[in-house]
């Protein structure tokens, strides 16, 4: 398995642990609030980084590190990703995924397996195909129903997870962040991320008006009881 990019070493991203974290290159989606404009439409151009100088790096310095975070790019289009992740938790790492939920057959192995200890997933909007389309850049009812089914199998599952939403302007507002709500219904966490300006795939994003803080905590308010835990990110 290769990787397109490396952080070695975070604090954040893998609640509680300090882990290092890996990006996969290409995606099934074109999210027009995407940040990783490089790692989606670029990857091929960027030079491979191999999985066997990862485990050899980890192996060097296992006194360093607690976890390992794939992320992407959509990590579940790599065949391989179960291998890799058997090869980290021989380690006696964490395995930690983010995922846009497109792929949940190789997810399920992964869960059966326990080869996934915190599982990230990205809602992108209400589960209804319009909306859906618009914000995943992706039109297929097919789709939707394999998103659908990931969240069963992470609700389902026995691992530490969150549900994350990327708030995006003119296309996420507080109505639908209660109907994701709705949709995930005794879900352990669940994570509004204010929309940050940026190197997007579309950036008339960045000239549209986002919710503003006090919007994102009234509805952060009002999932609290749909929710376990409801959380806001990048609101300063």
């Amino acid at each position: 398995m290769t990787f397109k990019g490396w952080q070695k070493t975070s604090l954040i991203e893998y609640p509680g642990r300090i882990c290092t974290v890996l990006f996969t290159g290409g995606c099934n989606f074109r999210c027009p609030y995407c940040y990783n404009r490089e790692l989606v439409l670029g990857y091929r151009k960027m030079p491979d980084i191999e999985s066997e100088e990862v485990i050899n790096f980890l192996k060097c310095n296992l006194n360093l590190y607690q976890a390992v975070m794939v992320t992407g790019g959509e990590p579940t289009l790599n065949r391989d990703l179960p291998e890799f992740l058997c090869k980290v938790k021989e380690l006696e790492l964490s395995c930690g995924l983010e995922s846009n939920g497109s792929n949940p057959d190789l997810l399920r192995g992964l869960l059966d397996h326990e080869l996934v200890d915190f599982a990230v997933m990205d809602i992108k909007a209400p589960l209804a195909i319009e909306k859906y389309s618009r914000a995943s850049g992706v039109h297929s009812s097919r789709l939707l129903a394999r998103v659908e089914r990931s969240i069963e199998l992470i609700m389902g599952s026995a691992v530490e997870y969150e549900f994350r939403t990327t708030v995006a302007p003119g296309i996420i507002n507080g109505d639908d962040l209660l109907a994701i709500g709705r949709s995930i219904k005794g879900a352990k966490k669940y994570v509004l991320q204010q929309y940050v300006p940026g190197e997007v795939l579309n950036k008339q994003l960045n000239e549209d008006v986002c919710l503003s803080a006090e919007e994102l905590l009234q509805a952060r308010d009002k999932l609290a009881g749909l929710v376990e835990v409801c959380e806001v990110r990048n609101i300063y």
